[in-house]
């Protein structure tokens, strides 16, 4: 998307140094190696945040299981004597969910994430540039559809989200902690994915939506005064022939130039401005 900024002339020329510019910070930003660390270390950190709650809870579950230590009585008498000390410990898939798979999978999840922050800004600092816009162009939307091929594969991140993480935790609170579909933390949870995750999807395409809107207007305004003057002159031009009965008037280019400026018309008419 970056190179087609560039290589299709939707940058105005006098902009062409910032637009340069903006795709310098960007590659900077991508090679960077702080961000990685950073999500390294989140990932760690709430991976250790939501681990160890469950070693205090008071119940076992695959993450933290009881650890019963009998004290044996040294006698008859001290037998009924016990001493029984109950202590929580990890098990295997909850140390091995700690160390590696809770990090791992929070790190691929924080690193997207900064990529989608990272394109927003980048799109934010395009939208202030001033675009060549051209609202009959085939694509419907000014010349800018890359955008909206390259957000797409963002969509593939949205369906993983919820097939990895919304669809198996309201299945294990319906399944495993017994909960109904009426409690807030199964409906709300997948009520907010559902409205969200579409709404968090198309909104870096609005900051296109005011540049858009006015290229389509302009383009509208200037057509239909265009049209109006094309539109009466083949008007009066066949009914005067089909009046006066010399057909020999009529034009056939002059049919195909219209229904040109029809189709051009409607085109435009229907161009999106997201």
């Amino acid at each position: 998307a970056a190179r087609c900024f560039v290589t299709t002339g939707v940058v105005e020329p006098g902009d062409a140094t910032r637009m340069l510019r903006i795709n310098w910070k960007l590659k900077q930003l991508r090679h960077s190696g702080w961000p990685d660390l950073i999500c390294i270390l989140l990932g760690y950190a709430l991976a250790a945040a939501w681990m160890f709650p469950e070693m205090n809870n008071g119940r076992p579950t695959w993450h933290a299981a009881d650890l019963t230590v009998l004290s044996q009585p040294t006698s008859w008498r001290g037998a009924h004597q016990m001493l029984h000390a109950s202590l929580q410990t990890l098990t295997w898939p909850g140390a091995w969910e700690l160390i590696f798979v809770g990090p791992l999978s929070t790190y691929w999840w924080l690193r997207w994430s900064f990529k989608v922050l990272l394109w927003t800004w980048y799109l934010y600092q395009v939208s202030r540039l001033r675009l060549n816009l051209v609202a009959s162009h085939p694509d419907s939307t000014g010349g800018i559809s890359f955008i909206s091929d390259a957000q797409t594969k963002f969509g593939w991140i949205i369906l993983a989200y919820g097939v990895s993480y919304v669809a198996p935790t309201i299945l294990y609170k319906l399944r495993f902690e017994g909960a109904t579909i009426e409690v807030l933390s199964v409906w709300g949870y997948a009520a907010s994915f559902v409205v969200g995750a579409p709404l968090l999807f198309t909104l870096p395409l609005f900051m296109f939506t005011k540049q858009l809107f006015q290229a389509k207007s302009h383009a509208l305004e200037v057509l239909q005064e265009r049209s109006m003057e094309r539109a009466k002159a083949f008007e009066d031009k066949w009914l005067k022939a089909c009046m006066s009965g010399h057909y020999e008037l009529m034009s056939g280019s002059d049919l195909t130039g219209l229904d040109a400026l029809n189709r051009v018309y409607d085109h435009i008419h229907k161009m999106r401005v997201v």
